[in-house]
């Protein structure tokens, strides 16, 4: 059986740099009281832009901030007048990554979560466009999801899922989470044919658009895609005014896949990967 390799970061070991994990079976774990930074400042392009790059499977973080500071972080405005563009915090593609109490920080397509079984607890992403972008098969539990569209001046989106095909198990799943923020936002836009997201038990502030969901570049397919909403609260889960086509699923269907058990550690990883 392989053993976890723990790295453990101070409030010292801040980082302002580009960092790429390709080893297996690391554990990288920040000071609970003191989190420790890591942040880069590139945009333009979603392979050289992140600040953070997890390739490798079996990988778990822990009390990290990534940070990309292509935007200014305060958010205000840019001084160097650089134009709105990917900036990556984080692209991970390894299979059996989790992580816990983390924070993603950027503007737009703050996180990558792009191929691969992914859990996330108690994290916060902030952004503006497409902040949690991809096709990875990921359940987001107990997060904080943050919109700054304030800054962009118009609604933006939460989620660009990419999942590939009808039978494709991908997609992302946001359980007991918590939506706030400065400015208006979409629930999420479909970055392919069959893109697939569910927010459940959700607490949704009054930010979110009546419609909630775009189509975008898939208008037309509209019945492929699966977007839902499950038993969320809060003025901005108002679904009077929702997108006609928004999936109704049954209480079976939110279980399978809100059950981490079922969605995403059917062989027991991430019971198995260290606390």
């Amino acid at each position: 059986m392989d053993t976890f390799e723990k790295s453990q970061l101070t409030p010292e070991d801040f980082m302002d740099n580009a960092l790429t994990h390709d080893k297996p079976y690391i554990i990288l774990e920040g000071d609970l009281d003191h989190y420790p930074v890591i942040e880069y400042g590139d945009g333009g392009n979603v392979v050289t832009s992140p600040t953070f790059i997890a390739h490798a499977d079996n990988f778990i973080a822990k009390n990290i901030i990534f940070k990309n500071t292509y935007y200014r972080i305060d958010f205000t405005a840019d001084v160097n007048g650089r134009p709105t563009t990917w900036a990556v915090a984080a692209a991970i593609d390894g299979d059996k990554q989790s992580f816990y109490q983390c924070s993603f920080l950027s503007v737009q397509d703050t996180l990558s979560d792009a191929r691969g079984r992914h859990y996330f607890y108690e994290c916060t992403i902030k952004g503006a466009i497409d902040f949690i972008f991809g096709s990875g098969q990921s359940l987001y539990e107990k997060c904080q999801i943050v919109s700054v569209t304030d800054v962009i001046g118009f609604p933006g989106y939460i989620t660009a899922n990419g999942r590939g095909g009808p039978d494709d198990p991908a997609g992302f799943v946001f359980k007991d989470c918590h939506i706030s923020g400065t400015g208006p936002i979409n629930l999420g836009r479909a970055y392919g044919n069959h893109s697939r997201v569910l927010f459940s038990g959700t607490y949704m502030e009054n930010i979110i658009t009546p419609q909630g969901w775009m189509a975008a570049w898939n208008t037309g397919n509209e019945d492929l895609i699966s977007y839902s909403e499950a038993n969320c609260s809060g003025p901005g889960a108002d679904l009077s005014q929702r997108m006609t086509w928004e999936k109704k699923l049954s209480d079976e269907e939110v279980e399978s896949l809100t059950n981490a058990a079922k969605f995403i550690d059917q062989d027991g990883w991430l019971a198995k990967q260290p606390k």
